[in-house]
C-alpha cells in the first residue's frame, strides 16, 4: 500500500485512470485501489462511493482547465488577440484532455450535485464573463457579459461534442481550432454590434 494515502493522491490516481480508460464510467473503486497498491476498503475511508470521488475529480478537471487556459492567456493590448488566444487555448485543452472533458460534460452521475460542488461549477462561467468584460469594456455590464459568455460557451461546447464524438472529423486539428476561433470572433463581433445599435438607437435590418 502506498504511504500517506489521502484524498489528493486518490484524486490524482483516478484522473490518470480516467485518461487511461477514456472516461470515468470505465473505472471502479477496485481499479483505483489496484493502481494505489492498496485494498479497496481503504478508498472508502475517504469516499462513501465512486460518485462522490467522481465529483471531486470533476472539480479537479475544471480547475485544471481554467488555470491552464488563463495562464497561457496573452497580455497583448489588442482585445481580439486576447479573445482569440483564450478560445484557441480552451479548444486545444479540451481536445488534448478529451476524457476529462467527457467527465465534466458527458459522464452521467447517479447522485444530485452535492451542495459543496455547486459554487465551484459556476467558477468557469464567472471567470469567462469577467474576462470578457475586462477585454471588451463596451459590454458595459456584467449581465451583458454573462449573456455573451453563455452564447459562446454553448457554441464551443456543441463543436467540441461533435468533434470528440467523431460525428464529424477534421483532417487537421489546427483546422478545427482555427474554425472555432473564427466563429467565436464573429459571434462576439455580432453581439457587440447589436449592443452598439441598441445604445445608438440604430435598428437592425431584417
Amino acid at each position: 500500500m502506498k504511504k500517506n494515502l489521502n484524498k489528493e493522491i486518490i484524486i490524482e490516481t483516478t484522473m490518470n485512470l480516467i485518461i487511461e480508460k477514456n472516461g470515468s464510467q470505465n473505472i471502479t473503486i477496485r481499479d483505483i485501489a489496484k493502481s494505489l497498491n492498496c485494498s479497496h476498503p481503504n478508498i472508502y475511508n475517504y469516499y462513501s462511493d465512486l460518485d462522490e470521488l467522481r465529483w471531486d475529480c470533476l472539480v479537479y478537471a475544471l480547475k485544471d482547465m481554467v488555470s491552464t487556459v488563463l495562464s497561457a492567456l496573452e497580455t497583448s493590448p489588442d482585445q481580439w488577440q486576447r479573445f482569440n488566444c483564450f478560445f484557441k487555448n480552451l479548444t486545444i485543452y479540451s481536445l488534448t484532455h478529451t476524457a476529462w472533458y467527457k467527465l465534466i460534460w458527458f459522464d452521467p452521475m447517479s447522485k444530485d450535485i452535492p451542495e459543496k460542488i455547486k459554487p465551484l461549477l459556476l467558477l468557469p462561467g464567472q471567470n469567462l464573463a469577467n474576462m470578457l468584460l475586462d477585454i471588451f469594456p463596451q459590454l458595459k455590464t456584467i449581465e451583458n457579459s454573462y449573456e455573451i459568455s453563455r452564447i459562446l460557451h454553448r457554441y464551443l461546447h456543441g463543436e467540441l461534442c461533435i468533434n470528440i464524438s467523431a460525428r464529424i472529423t477534421y483532417e487537421k486539428e489546427s483546422d478545427f481550432t482555427k474554425m472555432v476561433e473564427t466563429n467565436c470572433e464573429n459571434i462576439m463581433k455580432n453581439f457587440l454590434n447589436q449592443l452598439n445599435n441598441i445604445h445608438t438607437g440604430v435598428k437592425n435590418e431584417d
